[in-house]
């Protein structure tokens, strides 16, 4: 049997048009849609669509942890660092003990 004998899975009065690369059956030009330069059911592609969802998911939810420690990392920097800018303008009299007062005239 060739594939002009062949029929569309969910129409059967109409020609086929390609053969899923997934789930093997034949489908009309109606039944199909491009995905990554190749032609898939619409069962097929909505099921990587799942697939590919998830593997988004997955893959957030496994950044979060990464994210969270590097904006501390750089929070805990930045406050750090700016403590230390206040404590270096402290005058150098003030770190020995001895605070000087100017005399007034």
């Amino acid at each position: 049997m060739s594939i002009a004998d062949k029929r569309c899975f969910n129409h059967p009065d109409r020609e086929v048009a390609i053969r899923c690369p997934e789930c093997g059956r034949f489908y009309c030009r109606e039944c199909t849609s491009e995905y990554h330069d190749r032609f898939l059911c619409k069962t097929c592609l909505d099921s990587l669509g799942t697939v590919i969802e998830k593997q988004r998911t997955s893959f957030w939810r496994l950044l979060k942890p990464g994210v969270g420690f590097i904006s501390g990392f750089i929070l805990s920097w930045l406050l750090f660092y700016g403590l230390a800018q206040i404590i270096y303008t402290i005058p150098a009299y003030f770190h020995s003990g001895i605070i000087q007062h100017e005399e007034k005239k």
